[in-house]
């Protein structure tokens, strides 16, 4: 039995939304495996003064496992949680990155949420970033990927020394 061309090219649309291995995962449904690294991530989260860094070759995962740390803690019965997400550009500095995060999370001023960002310092450092995030009323996730196309040292020290501070 022969299929048009139009049902085969629907047919076809339907299995590639459905199988999608080259794209990031963005559901705990969906992810699979990985056990010993999401139970390291978890437990870590809840470790005051701990950060959970997740590094490796391209294609690994590290991207779907960051997605899916939120809704574990949904899972969790952790509904608290703020949470901020960055993919990192070649010419960002540390300032841009930080008003690109702090404009994903707020605090509360006179029962209004306002985004941290407005309290950034124009040229911020690492005691600047632990201060804003000690005037959070909630816990953070941060996710900030693709740190690799950052190519200026001077980001890379400066956020090494934020992790530390923080």
């Amino acid at each position: 039995m022969a299929v048009d061309d139009a049902v085969r090219f629907r047919l076809i649309s339907q299995v590639n939304r459905s199988f999608t291995p080259s794209a990031p995962i963005n559901s705990r449904d969906l992810f699979a495996g990985r056990k010993n690294q999401v139970n390291r991530a978890v437990g870590t989260i809840f470790q005051p003064g701990q950060h959970v860094v997740l590094y490796g070759e391209r294609g690994v995962g590290k991207t779907s496992l960051a997605n899916t740390l939120f809704d574990l803690l949904v899972f969790m019965g952790k509904y608290n949680y703020q949470r901020a997400r960055f993919n990192c550009a070649d010419n960002m500095s540390f300032a841009a990155l930080w008003r690109a995060i702090f404009r994903q999370l707020t605090t509360k001023i006179d029962d209004e949420s306002v985004p941290l960002e407005t309290s950034l310092a124009l040229t911020p450092n690492s005691e600047d970033i632990r201060e804003l995030f000690q005037s959070m009323d909630e816990p953070s996730i941060v996710i900030i990927d693709e740190l690799d196309r950052v190519t200026d040292a001077s980001f890379h020290t400066m956020l090494a020394d934020t992790i530390k501070t923080l």
